[in-house]
């Protein structure tokens, strides 16, 4: 029977290209159960299993997010000064945030980044007092320096530092040099 097939589309000038066109036979059919055309399992038109159109297999469906703000009210010996802040991603590749900083006016400051924090991801906050003005991040006691771990995010992140509670960590300016 396949051999008549053919032999009829040759004689009447058309061709089996298996592109699910008039000419359909067993070849032309979808290989999944789904709706679509293609071969994989999922309902859009890529050849990849995930949900979205594209083809890598990688879902890019946006992760949740949560805001981190970083703040304090008790520089008033600073006034003037600024700090400098990241956030570095705690596994590999230790990806850093956008940088954010911000001078003490009246002892305090309130830095916001947004919504940056992936929920499950723990995270650096590395972050200097910039005591020598000079814009670089130095070892103590040339500025204050702090490198301080935070675990999985769940929520938004609120953070009130108070200058005088924790000891200086050189770790701090890692994300700054």
């Amino acid at each position: 029977m396949r051999t008549l097939w053919f032999t009829l589309l040759a004689a009447c000038g058309s061709s089996d290209d298996d592109t699910g066109g008039a000419e359909t036979d067993a070849a032309d059919a979808d290989a999944d159960a789904d709706a679509d055309a293609d071969a994989d399992a999922d309902a859009d038109a890529d050849a990849d299993g995930d949900a979205d159109d594209d083809t890598d297999g990688t879902p890019t469906v946006p992760e949740s997010m949560f805001a981190f703000t970083w703040a304090t009210a008790d520089f008033a010996a600073y006034e003037g000064k600024t700090v400098h802040v990241a956030l570095t991603e705690r596994t590999a590749p230790f990806y850093t945030l956008p940088q954010r900083s911000g001078t003490i006016v009246a002892g305090a400051l309130y830095v916001e980044f947004g919504d940056v924090l992936v929920a499950g991801t723990e995270y650096f906050i590395d972050f200097y007092l910039d005591i020598d003005s000079d814009g670089v991040c130095d070892l103590p006691p040339a500025d204050h320096v702090w490198h301080i771990a935070i675990g999985a995010v769940t929520s938004d992140v609120d953070f009130l530092f108070e200058h005088d509670a924790l000891p200086f960590d050189t770790m701090g300016c890692q994300p700054f040099l």
